[in-house]
C-alpha cells in the first residue's frame, strides 16, 4: 500500500508542477509514471492469492516413516521424534 501512495504523492507533484508552469517535462513524466505506478500496484495487489493458515496447514502431511525429510537419517521415537543426525525436533500430528 505504501507504493501506492507513493504513486498517488508523485501523480499529486506532477499537478502541482505541471499547475506552477515551470519544468513542464518533469511534470508530464510525473503524470506519466504516477498513474502507471498506482495502476500497476494495484493490479499486482489484487492478483495476489492469499490462503487462509488452515488452507495451508491442511497441505502438509504429517510425518510419514521413521526417517528425517532433510537428512533421511533415522528418527528416533521419544515423546517428541528428534534427528539426532541434523538436530532437528521434528513434529507431528
Amino acid at each position: 500500500m505504501a507504493g501506492v501512495l507513493i504513486g498517488l504523492l508523485v501523480t499529486f507533484v506532477g499537478v502541482m508542477i505541471l499547475i506552477d508552469g515551470h519544468e513542464r517535462e518533469t511534470a508530464w513524466g510525473c503524470l506519466g509514471f504516477g498513474p502507471l505506478m498506482v495502476a500497476g500496484l494495484i493490479y499486482m495487489i489484487r492478483k495476489q492469492d492469499y490462503r487462509g493458515f488452515r488452507e495451508g496447514e491442511a497441505a502438509v502431511p504429517p510425518l510419514s516413516g521413521d526417517h528425517c525429510p532433510y537428512c533421511k537419517a533415522p528418527v528416533f521415537r521419544a515423546e517428541k521424534p528428534r534427528c539426532h543426525a541434523c538436530r532437528v525436533d521434528i513434529i507431528t500430528r
